[in-house]
């Protein structure tokens, strides 16, 4: 006897509209996940690379500031020469400029001729390298604590270090002949606040490395330590990176590093800025939007399943009656009559073929439809 599959019509179906309900979404959500992973990494990419950008051109424009400021004195000291008026312009530039901790200019040898408040005048500079690098050219100075300057100037909020960056640049005069060196000492706070206070998301930091990669302004406990990290030491070689790898605190960051910007015509210090954030913290957005679509795909998939189950049912019930109605033919049982199902030409077709051999045969005639 032929075996019965134990498995029903209906539930075949069920089990078919359910596939057809999952498994579209099983198979699409880890793509689609992926790409959004990689869709988020990039604006995460490009938004803390810009906003590296913005704080490199702020500090860019505040050094554009001060070299301007320096270049319109020397120019002042050039066509009036070291005398005259040109003391209260250093001391009216010293009072409008609050950065401007000291400036001064000195004669070929060294000596301060004159300067801001008269700070420093008669004393010799000529060991300073300031004044060294500015007999040669246009010079910018890296950041270094206050030396000569230190018992002359206010301390700085906090107890902080009074820490300096210099300028300076050859003073000559019409002929080019050398009148010395002008040079200005400006008190780099400003500098520190515009990395600090830069408008950043939560979880997002922002600090400037040295050349060599030593943090002059950043999160507690990095400042002063040296980075061997590829983002701390993109701006000594004058180039941007963007990079996803372990700081010293045992985490991985990403992190958009940007050479510090400068004023055009001046050497730049060689620093980094660098803009970072955890990666799940950037990331995270993916966590959100699957979030956002999983109630929608889930609703889609309930939907999907209600439907195709009305619809199985709709399909398999016809096809159940007309089993049970199969089933009692084949038994002999004729007093059941075979319903009449139109719901799909399948089911009307094999309902009236049941119909048929339903019928007993007309009296007379032999099953194979000939005379008794």
């Amino acid at each position: 006897m032929r075996r019965i599959p134990t498995r029903t019509l209906p539930a075949t179906l069920v089990l078919l509209v359910i596939f057809a309900a999952i498994l579209p979404l099983i198979a699409s959500i880890p793509g689609f996940l992926a790409a959004s992973r990689t869709n988020v990494g990039d604006r995460a990419a490009v938004s803390l690379t810009a906003a590296a950008r913005q704080i490199s051109a702020r500090l860019g424009a505040g050094i554009a500031e001060q070299w301007a400021e320096l270049r319109t004195v020397a120019g002042w000291a050039a066509a009036e020469g070291v005398g005259g008026s040109l003391p209260l312009r250093l001391d009216a530039a010293k009072e409008l400029n609050g950065r401007l901790a000291w400036m001064g200019i000195a004669a070929p040898d060294g000596r301060v001729l004159i300067a801001t408040r008269r700070i420093l005048e008669g004393q010799d500079v000529s060991a300073r390298p300031w004044f060294r690098a500015g007999l040669q050219g246009d010079f910018a100075g890296d950041l270094h604590d206050a030396l000569l300057l230190a018992r002359h100037l206010a301390p700085a909020p906090g107890g902080e270090p009074i820490r300096l960056i210099d300028f300076a640049m050859p003073l000559r005069r019409a002929d080019g002949s050398l009148i010395g060196v002008i040079g200005s000492h400006v008190d780099w706070g400003w500098m520190r606040d515009r990395v600090r206070r830069a408008p950043l998301p939560p979880g997002v930091d922002a600090m400037l490395a040295a050349r060599d990669g030593t943090v002059i302004v950043g999160p507690e406990g990095l400042e002063g330590t040296r980075l061997t990290q590829r983002s701390a030491l993109a701006g000594g070689q004058g180039v941007s990176t963007v990079t996803q790898e372990q700081w010293p605190d045992g985490r991985r960051y990403l992190a958009a590093a940007v050479p510090a910007g400068t004023a055009e015509g001046v050497p730049g210090f060689g620093w980094t800025v660098i803009v970072r954030q955890p990666p799940e913290a950037a990331f995270g957005e993916v966590r959100s939007l699957a979030g956002e679509i999983g109630v929608p795909l889930l609703a889609s998939g309930v939907v999907i399943l209600l439907v195709g189950l009305l619809v199985a049912r709709a399909v398999a019930k016809p096809f159940g009656r007309l089993a049970d109605a199969a089933t009692a033919l084949a038994e002999g049982r004729l007093d059941s009559p075979v319903p009449d199902t139109r719901s799909t030409r399948e089911a009307a077709l094999l309902s009236a073929a049941l119909a048929r051999l339903d019928r007993p045969p007309a009296q007379g005639t032999t099953a194979a439809g000939g005379k008794a």
